[in-house]
């Protein structure tokens, strides 16, 4: 996951780079790109060691479990969506930390994820 979010934001950077617009246009371009990407890639970064679990409640509300067992409030932040097949989650925990994960599941199949299909239509 790590490793494509990196490959992405570098494919970016370099279509930036071979614009055909002038430079004074390319290069704050640029800089706005690899910001904005090196952000999400550490929130995802961050979400990978810190979330091993993620579950989202009836009243909207959401929790994130750590890799030590202890669950830690957090509420999902604008920009999280939810598709049939794949959802990307962003989630702010209740000390301020930023977290984004990328969840997968069939509803025909899953029986949590068709929860989190009802959950998402209500919230």
């Amino acid at each position: 996951m790590l490793v494509s979010a990196v490959l992405l934001a570098s494919l970016g950077a370099l279509a930036i780079g071979l614009a055909t617009v002038p430079a004074w246009v390319r290069l704050p371009a640029l800089a706005a790109w690899l910001g904005w990407s090196w952000r999400d890639v550490g929130a995802l970064r961050r979400g990978w060691r810190r979330a091993h679990r993620v579950r989202l409640l009836a009243d909207g509300g959401a929790e994130v479990r750590d890799r030590s067992g202890s669950w830690t409030a957090a509420e999902l932040a604008s920009g999280s969506m939810l598709l049939r097949r794949l959802g990307w989650l962003r989630l702010v925990t209740a000390d301020g930390e930023r977290i984004h994960e990328l969840v997968s599941g069939s509803c025909r199949e899953d029986r949590e994820w068709r929860r989190l299909h009802v959950i998402w239509r209500h919230v």
